[in-house]
């Protein structure tokens, strides 16, 4: 099985917002971007698609032509609680620092820890992903910065922490190969 993950087009974020799960803006797309990401989902014929419920992704997968989408919210970006569509610079130091030492544990005030989205991808790799492995079939997500890089942590083996460093580009697609014997082989964005 292939699996394919797909980070929705960049925001429009000039005030630079905590957005998380919050609807954002998106920067306008240029056409030609979008045909040619058209064409390479095409030529990987994916049988199933899954997108998060944010409309950021659901804007990608309607302009992508993708149907049917099965929308899952496990698929969303971390929840930020208090702090979405504050201003990261306004967040209180006393109440950052401590989420930024320890994010993987640490829930920021109404929202989720890093753990927690880790527990929700798993979830959605036992019950979507891991029972269809062993078929020969693509199965391509749109998601988020966050839940892909929980996505690559499992795949790669590299702890959440280190996983946290690594930049995942907008609209572009990652390739997992998962198979019978093997351990997954990860391919990057061209």
């Amino acid at each position: 099985m292939q699996l394919l993950l797909l980070r929705h087009p960049e925001v429009f974020n000039p005030l630079n917002l905590c957005y998380g799960q919050m609807d954002m803006d998106l920067k306008e797309v240029n056409p030609q971007n979008v045909l040619e990401l058209k064409n390479e989902i095409d030529s990987l014929k994916p049988i199933r698609v899954f997108s998060s419920i944010s409309n950021r992704t659901l804007f990608l997968a309607e302009k992508l032509n993708l149907h049917p989408v099965q929308k899952d919210s496990r698929l969303n970006e971390i929840h930020f609680g208090q702090w979405e569509g504050k201003p990261w610079m306004e967040i209180p130091e006393k109440e950052i620092n401590p989420w930024m030492y320890n994010y993987y544990f640490k829930a920021t005030i109404q929202g989720e820890s890093y753990s927690d989205l880790f527990i929700r991808i798993d979830s959605f790799l036992d019950e979507c992903i891991f029972p269809f492995q062993f078929l020969d079939q693509r199965i391509l997500l749109i998601s988020h910065s966050g839940p892909i890089q929980c996505i690559l942590s499992r795949f790669l083996n590299i702890n959440a922490y280190t996983i946290k460093q690594m930049t995942i580009p907008f609209s572009k697609i990652w390739k997992i190969e998962l198979g019978r014997n093997q351990r997954p082989i990860v391919y990057p964005p061209k």
